[in-house]
Protein backbone atom coordinates (compact mmCIF):
# COMPACT_ATOMS: atom_id res chain seq x y z
CA UNK A 1 0.00 0.00 0.00
CA UNK A 2 1.20 3.59 -0.46
CA UNK A 3 0.43 6.91 0.86
CA UNK A 4 -1.46 9.24 -1.38
CA UNK A 5 -0.20 12.99 -1.97
CA UNK A 6 -2.77 16.26 -2.20
CA UNK A 7 -0.10 18.49 -4.14
CA UNK A 8 -2.61 18.95 -6.99
CA UNK A 9 -4.90 21.32 -4.76
CA UNK A 10 -1.74 23.21 -3.46
CA UNK A 11 -1.09 23.70 -7.20
CA UNK A 12 -4.80 25.09 -7.90
CA UNK A 13 -5.21 27.49 -5.11
CA UNK A 14 -2.52 29.43 -5.72
CA UNK A 15 -3.12 29.45 -9.37
CA UNK A 16 -6.68 30.39 -8.87
CA UNK A 17 -5.58 32.87 -6.39
CA UNK A 18 -2.74 34.15 -8.51
CA UNK A 19 -5.29 35.05 -11.67
CA UNK A 20 -8.05 36.57 -9.29
CA UNK A 21 -4.82 39.19 -7.85
CA UNK A 22 -2.73 40.04 -10.48
CA UNK A 23 -4.04 43.17 -12.83
CA UNK A 24 -3.48 42.01 -16.81
CA UNK A 25 -2.86 44.70 -19.51
CA UNK A 26 -3.76 42.32 -21.70
CA UNK A 27 -6.74 40.92 -23.77
CA UNK A 28 -9.87 40.58 -20.85
CA UNK A 29 -11.06 37.64 -22.42
CA UNK A 30 -7.86 35.56 -22.39
CA UNK A 31 -8.03 35.78 -18.94
CA UNK A 32 -11.51 34.84 -18.73
CA UNK A 33 -10.59 31.82 -20.61
CA UNK A 34 -7.27 30.64 -18.32
CA UNK A 35 -9.64 31.23 -15.19
CA UNK A 36 -12.64 28.95 -16.77
CA UNK A 37 -10.10 26.27 -17.95
CA UNK A 38 -8.47 26.32 -14.24
CA UNK A 39 -11.73 25.89 -12.62
CA UNK A 40 -12.84 23.00 -14.94
CA UNK A 41 -9.42 20.93 -14.53
CA UNK A 42 -9.77 21.28 -10.76
CA UNK A 43 -12.86 19.94 -11.02
CA UNK A 44 -12.03 16.98 -13.65
CA UNK A 45 -9.07 16.12 -11.17
CA UNK A 46 -11.12 15.89 -7.82
CA UNK A 47 -13.21 13.23 -9.98
CA UNK A 48 -10.23 10.98 -10.86
CA UNK A 49 -11.11 11.75 -14.87
CA UNK A 50 -7.47 12.43 -15.52
CA UNK A 51 -7.03 11.83 -19.41
CA UNK A 52 -9.91 14.90 -19.31
CA UNK A 53 -7.86 16.75 -17.08
CA UNK A 54 -4.71 16.15 -19.19
CA UNK A 55 -6.39 17.85 -21.96
CA UNK A 56 -7.46 20.97 -19.77
CA UNK A 57 -3.85 21.73 -18.45
CA UNK A 58 -2.64 21.17 -22.02
CA UNK A 59 -5.03 23.87 -23.16
CA UNK A 60 -4.14 25.88 -20.32
CA UNK A 61 -0.42 25.78 -20.94
CA UNK A 62 -0.84 26.82 -25.00
CA UNK A 63 -3.32 29.35 -23.86
CA UNK A 64 -0.78 31.09 -21.33
CA UNK A 65 1.80 30.98 -23.79
CA UNK A 66 0.00 32.43 -26.56
CA UNK A 67 -1.25 35.72 -23.50
CA UNK A 68 2.55 35.77 -22.16
CA UNK A 69 1.59 34.45 -19.15
CA UNK A 70 4.65 32.72 -18.13
CA UNK A 71 3.84 31.83 -14.63
CA UNK A 72 0.41 30.45 -15.89
CA UNK A 73 2.19 28.45 -18.75
CA UNK A 74 4.17 27.03 -15.57
CA UNK A 75 1.77 25.67 -13.73
CA UNK A 76 0.22 24.26 -16.15
CA UNK A 77 3.66 22.17 -16.82
CA UNK A 78 3.69 21.38 -13.14
CA UNK A 79 -0.04 20.32 -14.20
CA UNK A 80 1.13 17.98 -16.70
CA UNK A 81 3.99 16.48 -14.35
CA UNK A 82 0.99 16.00 -11.79
CA UNK A 83 -1.14 14.10 -14.37
CA UNK A 84 1.99 11.54 -15.48
CA UNK A 85 2.77 11.44 -11.56
CA UNK A 86 -0.90 9.77 -11.40
CA UNK A 87 -0.22 7.22 -14.15
CA UNK A 88 2.57 6.49 -12.98
CA UNK A 89 5.31 7.84 -15.36
CA UNK A 90 7.36 9.38 -12.92
CA UNK A 91 10.08 10.07 -15.37
CA UNK A 92 7.89 11.80 -17.54
CA UNK A 93 6.63 13.82 -14.34
CA UNK A 94 10.29 14.68 -13.31
CA UNK A 95 10.70 16.00 -16.70
CA UNK A 96 8.13 18.31 -16.61
CA UNK A 97 8.55 19.37 -13.19
CA UNK A 98 12.10 20.41 -14.11
CA UNK A 99 11.16 22.38 -17.17
CA UNK A 100 8.74 24.59 -15.03
CA UNK A 101 11.49 25.05 -12.26
CA UNK A 102 14.04 26.38 -15.41
CA UNK A 103 11.03 28.56 -16.78
CA UNK A 104 10.26 30.20 -13.48
CA UNK A 105 14.45 30.47 -12.24
CA UNK A 106 14.00 34.45 -12.96
CA UNK A 107 11.13 34.63 -10.53
CA UNK A 108 12.67 34.94 -6.46
CA UNK A 109 13.25 31.69 -4.93
CA UNK A 110 10.65 32.06 -2.01
CA UNK A 111 8.18 33.15 -5.16
CA UNK A 112 4.90 30.74 -4.48
CA UNK A 113 5.48 29.53 -8.39
CA UNK A 114 8.24 27.66 -7.28
CA UNK A 115 7.33 26.47 -3.85
CA UNK A 116 4.37 25.02 -6.03
CA UNK A 117 7.04 23.19 -8.18
CA UNK A 118 9.57 21.61 -5.95
CA UNK A 119 6.32 21.22 -3.44
CA UNK A 120 5.71 18.92 -6.79
CA UNK A 121 9.48 17.86 -7.16
CA UNK A 122 9.52 16.67 -3.76
CA UNK A 123 6.59 13.99 -4.07
CA UNK A 124 8.26 12.48 -7.20
CA UNK A 125 11.96 12.13 -5.80
CA UNK A 126 9.25 10.17 -3.13
CA UNK A 127 7.95 8.02 -6.00
CA UNK A 128 11.34 7.44 -7.36
CA UNK A 129 12.74 6.08 -4.29
CA UNK A 130 15.04 9.31 -3.79
CA UNK A 131 14.06 9.66 -0.47
CA UNK A 132 16.62 11.59 1.10
CA UNK A 133 16.33 14.37 -1.61
CA UNK A 134 12.23 14.04 -0.97
CA UNK A 135 13.12 14.94 2.63
CA UNK A 136 15.48 17.63 1.81
CA UNK A 137 13.49 19.37 -0.73
CA UNK A 138 10.19 19.16 1.24
CA UNK A 139 12.16 21.11 4.03
CA UNK A 140 13.20 23.24 1.75
CA UNK A 141 9.38 24.37 1.04
CA UNK A 142 8.23 24.56 4.19
CA UNK A 143 10.87 27.12 5.09
CA UNK A 144 9.96 29.25 1.89
CA UNK A 145 6.50 28.91 2.86
CA UNK A 146 6.62 30.37 6.11
CA UNK A 147 7.77 33.62 4.34
CA UNK A 148 4.23 33.82 3.13
CA UNK A 149 1.17 34.66 4.89
CA UNK A 150 -1.41 32.14 5.21
CA UNK A 151 1.38 29.02 4.76
CA UNK A 152 -0.86 26.26 5.97
CA UNK A 153 -2.27 24.19 2.94
CA UNK A 154 1.68 24.51 1.73
CA UNK A 155 2.44 22.80 5.30
CA UNK A 156 -0.15 20.29 4.71
CA UNK A 157 1.31 19.08 1.52
CA UNK A 158 4.43 19.45 2.79
CA UNK A 159 4.47 17.47 5.90
CA UNK A 160 1.64 15.17 3.94
CA UNK A 161 4.81 14.19 1.82
CA UNK A 162 7.67 13.62 4.53
CA UNK A 163 4.47 11.16 6.16
CA UNK A 164 5.08 9.42 2.87
CA UNK A 165 8.66 9.39 2.90
CA UNK A 166 8.63 8.41 6.94
CA UNK A 167 6.57 5.41 5.90
CA UNK A 168 8.84 4.69 2.85
CA UNK A 169 12.07 4.56 5.53
CA UNK A 170 9.85 2.68 7.85
CA UNK A 171 9.66 5.01 10.21
CA UNK A 172 6.32 4.23 10.73
CA UNK A 173 5.45 5.99 14.32
CA UNK A 174 6.97 9.13 12.47
CA UNK A 175 4.90 8.82 9.47
CA UNK A 176 1.82 8.66 12.11
CA UNK A 177 2.39 11.83 13.57
CA UNK A 178 2.92 13.32 10.10
CA UNK A 179 -0.12 12.64 8.73
CA UNK A 180 -2.08 13.13 12.17
CA UNK A 181 -0.83 16.81 11.35
CA UNK A 182 -2.16 16.70 8.12
CA UNK A 183 -5.25 15.85 9.29
CA UNK A 184 -5.37 18.59 12.23
CA UNK A 185 -4.57 21.48 9.37
CA UNK A 186 -7.57 19.72 7.30
CA UNK A 187 -10.06 19.85 9.93
CA UNK A 188 -9.25 23.84 10.82
CA UNK A 189 -9.57 24.46 7.13
CA UNK A 190 -12.72 22.50 6.95
CA UNK A 191 -11.08 21.13 3.74
CA UNK A 192 -12.59 17.13 3.09
CA UNK A 193 -10.79 16.37 0.24
CA UNK A 194 -7.26 17.01 2.11
CA UNK A 195 -9.35 15.27 5.54
CA UNK A 196 -9.62 12.28 3.29
CA UNK A 197 -6.27 11.89 1.84
CA UNK A 198 -4.98 12.20 5.68
CA UNK A 199 -7.16 10.15 7.00
CA UNK A 200 -6.38 7.04 4.54
CA UNK A 201 -2.63 8.20 5.31
CA UNK A 202 -3.23 7.24 8.74
CA UNK A 203 -5.10 4.24 8.14
CA UNK A 204 -1.85 2.97 6.25
CA UNK A 205 -0.03 3.52 9.15
CA UNK A 206 -1.95 1.75 11.38
CA UNK A 207 -2.22 -0.89 9.10
CA UNK A 208 1.43 -1.07 9.50
CA UNK A 209 1.93 -1.19 13.49
CA UNK A 210 -0.28 -3.80 13.51
CA UNK A 211 -3.20 -1.69 14.46
CA UNK A 212 -5.94 -3.09 12.46
CA UNK A 213 -9.24 -1.75 14.69
CA UNK A 214 -7.61 1.39 14.13
CA UNK A 215 -6.84 1.65 10.40
CA UNK A 216 -10.70 0.18 9.76
CA UNK A 217 -11.89 2.67 11.85
CA UNK A 218 -9.80 5.84 10.31
CA UNK A 219 -10.63 4.25 6.57
CA UNK A 220 -13.96 4.12 7.49
CA UNK A 221 -14.60 7.86 8.77
CA UNK A 222 -12.70 8.46 5.21
CA UNK A 223 -15.35 6.37 3.22
CA UNK A 224 -18.05 8.62 5.32
CA UNK A 225 -16.54 12.16 3.98
CA UNK A 226 -16.12 10.70 0.32
CA UNK A 227 -18.56 12.58 -2.43
CA UNK A 228 -18.93 12.32 -5.86
CA UNK A 229 -16.57 15.74 -6.41
CA UNK A 230 -13.54 13.79 -4.51
CA UNK A 231 -11.29 11.64 -6.20
CA UNK A 232 -12.77 7.65 -6.69
CA UNK A 233 -9.40 6.65 -6.15
CA UNK A 234 -9.69 7.36 -2.40
CA UNK A 235 -13.02 5.35 -2.12
CA UNK A 236 -10.52 2.35 -3.79
CA UNK A 237 -7.63 3.33 -1.32
CA UNK A 238 -10.06 3.29 1.87
CA UNK A 239 -11.49 -0.12 1.06
CA UNK A 240 -7.78 -1.53 0.47
CA UNK A 241 -6.83 -0.14 4.14
CA UNK A 242 -9.88 -2.06 5.73
CA UNK A 243 -9.67 -5.32 3.66
CA UNK A 244 -6.03 -5.61 4.53
CA UNK A 245 -7.00 -4.88 7.92
CA UNK A 246 -9.79 -7.77 7.63
CA UNK A 247 -7.01 -10.29 5.98
CA UNK A 248 -4.36 -9.56 9.31
CA UNK A 249 -7.61 -9.91 11.81
CA UNK A 250 -8.54 -13.38 9.66
CA UNK A 251 -11.50 -12.15 8.47
CA UNK A 252 -11.62 -13.39 5.40
CA UNK A 253 -15.09 -12.79 3.99
CA UNK A 254 -15.52 -9.25 4.52
CA UNK A 255 -11.60 -8.85 3.45
CA UNK A 256 -12.53 -10.11 0.23
CA UNK A 257 -15.64 -7.94 -0.42
CA UNK A 258 -14.15 -4.68 0.41
CA UNK A 259 -10.94 -5.67 -1.74
CA UNK A 260 -13.09 -6.37 -4.52
CA UNK A 261 -15.17 -3.09 -4.36
CA UNK A 262 -11.38 -1.33 -4.64
CA UNK A 263 -10.32 -4.04 -7.52
CA UNK A 264 -13.05 -2.82 -9.41
CA UNK A 265 -12.54 0.68 -8.89
CA UNK A 266 -8.73 0.67 -9.84
CA UNK A 267 -9.51 -2.03 -13.16
CA UNK A 268 -12.48 0.52 -14.26
CA UNK A 269 -10.16 3.84 -13.81
CA UNK A 270 -6.77 2.15 -14.50
CA UNK A 271 -4.86 2.92 -11.75
CA UNK A 272 -2.33 0.57 -12.54
CA UNK A 273 -0.39 0.82 -9.07
CA UNK A 274 -3.14 0.41 -6.76
CA UNK A 275 -4.67 -2.39 -8.93
CA UNK A 276 -1.20 -4.33 -8.61
CA UNK A 277 -1.44 -3.65 -5.04
CA UNK A 278 -5.22 -5.17 -4.76
CA UNK A 279 -4.86 -8.37 -6.48
CA UNK A 280 -1.88 -9.05 -4.59
CA UNK A 281 -3.81 -8.97 -1.24
CA UNK A 282 -6.91 -10.38 -3.24
CA UNK A 283 -4.93 -13.66 -3.53
CA UNK A 284 -3.68 -13.60 -0.50
CA UNK A 285 -7.16 -13.49 0.72
CA UNK A 286 -8.45 -16.02 -1.15
CA UNK A 287 -5.68 -18.16 -0.87
CA UNK A 288 -6.26 -18.05 3.05
CA UNK A 289 -9.71 -18.93 2.89
CA UNK A 290 -8.72 -22.04 0.93
CA UNK A 291 -10.59 -20.64 -2.50
CA UNK A 292 -7.76 -20.50 -5.14
CA UNK A 293 -10.05 -20.18 -8.01
CA UNK A 294 -11.01 -16.67 -7.72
Amino acid sequence: MFKRSILFFISIMFFHNMIQSQTYHIDSIGIKKVKELQKISETTYRKGDFELYKKYVDSLQLLAKQYNLLEEEVLAIVGQGIYYSNIDVYDESLKKYLTALDIAKELPEDSKIRIIILANLGNIYNNLGQYDKASQTFKRVIRLAKRHENPERVLIASYNALGITAMHQKKYEKSLMYSQKVDSFATELSRNDLKITALNNIADSYVKLEKYQEAIQNAEQALKLITEKESIESKADSHLHIGVSYIRLNKLPEAIHMLAIAQEIAKNNQFLELEMHVHEYLAKAYELKGDLKN
